[in-house]
């Protein structure tokens, strides 16, 4: 981990999941606040380009089926069933696809996970780094992950680097995989009562959650029925199945997006994402 300033990465292309971005905006807000996710969208893009940063968006795909309950969990939360949440969120995509194709930035979307396709675009050195608040993005593999890249005062974004952290913690990235899954994913269940430390420990000890399942306690650790942590690891593992993107950028369409922004979508309408 380091701590650096967004001028830093002047010059640099950087990967973000659309979803994560639109989501910090939307809980910044004050409730009785009613401005489109749009907003958060276009100012952030607008902070990137004026310290020179290439910024890529990257448009979630089809959820994989072992996310499925997370994402029904917050459809309710939200007050929608799992339709309306589909078609919302399709539309919304949309939406923000065509403020970025206006303001001259590429838009990817992913063939499932947005977190995974990022971090496939900087293993493979497509871009430099990703720019995330969620942690998967090194589960997933990505090398260079950047937090809090939005931030307002100096040194307070903070860079992890994948290999650096395997070589300090004495882990292979397959260890590190399932030292995750125990700590807890959107795609499986975890074992009951067991924390950051004791995972750590147990994954050094036995190497892997099959290891660790043989000498865990069941009694202070329950191990959930029909765990499936193996298709977690597994989607973790897996390399997202898209051609090389080819990125350009261009000069923005001011009129298209006065357009867009004032009369098509005004940026003070509430949108559910």
């Amino acid at each position: 981990m380091r701590n650096k300033e967004i001028g830093d990465y002047s010059g640099k292309i950087i990967a973000l999941d659309t979803s994560i971005v639109v989501n910090q905006f939307r809980s910044a807000l004050p409730s009785h606040l009613k401005l489109s996710p749009l907003t958060g969208l276009f100012y952030r893009t607008l902070t990137f380009l004026e310290h020179d940063i290439k910024p890529v968006f990257v448009l979630d795909g089809r959820p994989p089926n072992q996310k499925r309950a997370v994402l029904e969990k917050r459809a309710q939360s939200t007050g929608w069933n799992s339709s309306q949440s589909f078609n919302t969120v399709s539309n919304f995509k949309q939406e923000c696809l065509r403020l970025l194709q206006l303001m001259g930035v590429p838009c990817i979307k992913a063939p499932g996970e947005a977190e995974a396709l990022c971090a496939h675009l900087v293993k493979n050195g497509t871009v430099n780094a990703v720019a995330s608040e969620d942690m998967d993005t090194l589960a997933f593999g990505g090398t260079v992950l950047l937090r809090q890249l939005n931030a307002k005062k100096d040194s307070e974004v903070t860079e992890y680097s994948l290999p650096k952290l395997l070589e300090a913690l004495k882990l292979t990235y397959k260890e590190f995989v399932d030292l995750c899954i125990l700590l807890g994913c959107d795609y499986c269940d975890k074992i009951g009562g067991l924390g950051p430390s004791r995972a750590l420990k147990l994954i050094k000890q036995h190497r892997t959650i099959e290891g660790v399942m043989e000498h865990v306690n069941r009694k202070t650790h329950p191990i959930p029925l029909n765990w499936q942590y193996k298709d977690a690891r597994k989607l973790f593992f897996e390399t997202p199945k898209i051609d090389d993107p080819v990125l350009a950028w261009s000069e923005p369409d001011e009129e298209g997006l006065v357009q867009f922004l004032c009369k098509e979508r005004p940026m003070k309408y509430l949108s559910v994402f």
